[in-house]
């Protein structure tokens, strides 16, 4: 977890092209969900 945290934090604060969520994105938070959970959001949300 500490290599994962590390990663994240050095792409998110590169000078060239950082690791953002672009303007307007679609964001699931998968926290505490099964994967059908997301997979049903996806879908719902794709179909709009």
């Amino acid at each position: 977890v500490k290599d994962i945290n590390e990663r994240d934090n050095l792409d998110l604060n590169r000078g060239l092209c950082p690791l953002v969520i672009p303007k307007g994105a679609f964001v699931i938070d998968s926290t505490n969900k099964t994967i059908e959970e997301v997979a049903d959001i996806i879908v719902t949300h794709a179909g709009k």
